[in-house]
């Protein structure tokens, strides 16, 4: 199946890309990877509470990279922005376009915008924007400077 690798915020720790689920002042949480056990992750700070034992808190100074990229596309003859969020063999996409929207069978509205899945293989990936975020540990927090 193909994937796309669409719009979201992203780390890299121990070797591995992880999708960023939300973070916090010196840290971020990510869904550990199917299978693996407490040990892969030793600078976890915790994890998740019952219900959520997928979820895994990082200190950013565990992170090799961390960013946020922004995928947009055409599908159909339609500008979209494109989610990093698939199933099926569909990707999720959104468009501000009313007239676009409604001739797609989008669900949405004027002010809200219009959000729908397309097949990933018909989505047209026309720009990719990536901006670094903070991660590691800066040169003041290594000598304790401020």
């Amino acid at each position: 199946m193909t994937q796309l690798v669409g719009s979201n915020h992203y780390v890299i720790y121990r070797g591995r890309q992880y999708i960023e689920l939300g973070s916090g002042k010196g840290f971020v949480v990510i869904d550990r990877t199917p299978g693996s056990d407490d040990c892969e992750y030793p600078d976890a700070l915790r994890f998740g509470p019952k219900g959520y034992e997928e979820r895994v808190v990082l200190p950013t100074s565990a992170l090799s990279a961390r960013w946020h990229e922004t995928v947009r596309g055409e599908w159909r003859g339609a500008n979209v922005w494109v989610s990093s969020f698939q199933r099926n063999g569909k990707v999720q996409v959104y468009t501000a376009s009313p007239i676009d929207g409604q001739r797609l069978g989008m669900d949405g509205n004027q002010h809200d915008g219009w959000l729908g899945w397309a097949p990933i293989d018909e989505v047209n990936v026309t720009s990719r924007e990536v901006d670094e975020l903070p991660h590691g540990v800066s040169e003041g927090e290594q000598t304790g400077a401020s």
